[in-house]
């Protein structure tokens, strides 16, 4: 009776299953397969070895080497001949490679089954996500962290199954905390709070560090980066940052800011020194700590910085002039400023502007916008050409030309958005 293969099993001949019990069989067919526990599962990641010949030339060298190059084709293509013989002879892919191999062949295991392939079709799965070694084990970890989460396993059990089985955490089960905090599994109410805080900060920092080099290149300074450290080590910028850093927190901002004052910095050789610097590179996760935290006062207690500004030359106010195309005045001075508001005022004051099919709130918040625009704008230049900075001032120096100018470009967006709303 001709071999026929059924669907699971290897080819069988029909005759030989009545020499099988019928009580095997239904053994067979009942009996579940072995589940592995992924309990047990090892994470340690191991790359794949892949063929070696690449790795491991004869001493006088390859006779036929790889082709490099697109489009230059494959080394296997004389041999083509050879590969097929072979294979209707039933060597497996690491046999015809090393044959390959000892006639100066450069090839391995995976070079020949590609040339195997008769006709090209999709790889399995094609529309599915194809992970590297790598990533599957990464994937595996991150399901067994969960789950050992879910199942309510503490840090220190999840930490020591973790690392018997492979699993390399370089921060023992701080690691553990922060990779369940960012994978939302367990949130730790305090600690989040204490990187919020953190990121506050640093973000605070930022900022006046784009501040301080903005001047710095309008100055013409050479060391932009040095100049901007020394600016931020003043006791008025720490404090201006920390304040900054206040308002970025919002509601989650510590209740009594005060309780933790500046630090002062340690001397190259001595204990300490009474000239603050900064240094927010230092952990805040405990519950918002952070060197720019100092009790709050004045915008700016020590002496403001003295920045010779001179007015702003005839092309930038040139700039500011109001031109036919814009539909707005943009304000250069207190009376421009004031003409202004006197417009937008007026026009809030127009029936007609709600009628015309927008709703009156989102009319409302964009005349806010507008004015709001327009009173940063007037604020900057008034401090430019008075040669004085601005209350709350990061830098605690008159604002830059590019302050200037990125106010210039909000008013000009916030005229647009109410423009449009009026039609």
């Amino acid at each position: 009776m001709a071999a026929e293969q059924y669907d699971g099993y290897s080819p069988q001949v029909a005759d030989d299953w009545p020499s099988k019990g019928m009580s095997q069989l239904q053994h067979d067919a009942t009996s579940s397969p072995a589940i592995p526990d992924a309990a047990s599962d090892d994470l340690a990641y191991k790359p794949n070895t892949r063929g070696n010949s690449f790795n491991n030339p004869p001493p006088s060298g390859w006779l036929y080497p790889h082709k490099k190059g697109i489009g230059t084709g494959s080394n296997l293509e004389p041999f083509k001949a050879e590969i097929e013989a072979r294979t209707q002879r039933g060597e497996n892919c690491k046999a015809i490679a090393a044959a390959l191999n000892a006639m100066g062949v450069q090839t391995s295991d995976r070079a020949v089954s590609r040339a195997q392939r008769k006709v090209k079709t999709p790889p399995p799965d094609a529309d599915a996500v194809r992970l590297s070694a790598k990533s599957k084990v990464q994937a595996m970890r991150k399901a067994e962290l969960i789950r050992m989460t879910r199942e309510g396993m503490s840090p220190e059990e999840i930490y020591q199954s973790l690392t018997s089985r492979g699993m390399e955490l370089k921060k023992g089960v701080a690691t553990v905390l922060r990779l369940q905090s960012a994978w939302g599994v367990a949130r730790d109410e305090k600690r989040w709070l204490g990187n919020f805080r953190h990121q506050c900060h640093k973000k605070a920092k930022a900022q006046q560090v784009d501040a301080f080099t903005d001047i710095a290149k309008e100055l013409g300074v050479q060391d932009v980066k040095g100049w901007a450290q020394e600016k931020m080590k003043e006791q008025a910028a720490r404090q201006a940052r920390h304040e900054l850093a206040l308002k970025l927190m919002g509601e989650h901002a510590p209740t009594n800011p005060e309780r933790r004052k500046l630090q002062k910095p340690r001397r190259a050789n001595g204990p300490s020194s009474d000239k603050p610097q900064a240094d927010d590179a230092a952990g805040e996760s405990d519950g918002g700590s952070s060197e720019d935290e100092a009790d709050s006062g004045s915008d700016f207690p020590g002496p403001v910085t003295d920045l010779r500004f001179g007015l702003i030359d005839s092309t930038r106010q040139g700039d500011h002039i109001h031109s036919s195309d814009e539909p707005l005045p943009y304000p250069h001075d207190g009376q421009g400023g004031a003409d202004s508001e006197r417009y937008a005022a007026a026009a809030a004051n127009e029936p007609s502007n709600v009628d015309g099919g927008v709703e009156a709130g989102e009319y409302h918040d964009t005349l806010d916008q507008y004015n709001d625009a327009a009173r940063v704008y007037k604020e900057l230049l008034e401090a430019r050409n008075n040669n004085k900075p601005l209350a709350g001032s990061l830098t605690g120096m008159p604002p830059s030309a590019k302050e200037v100018d990125s106010a210039k470009r909000k008013l000009k967006d916030a005229t647009q958005a109410m423009m449009l709303a009026l039609d």
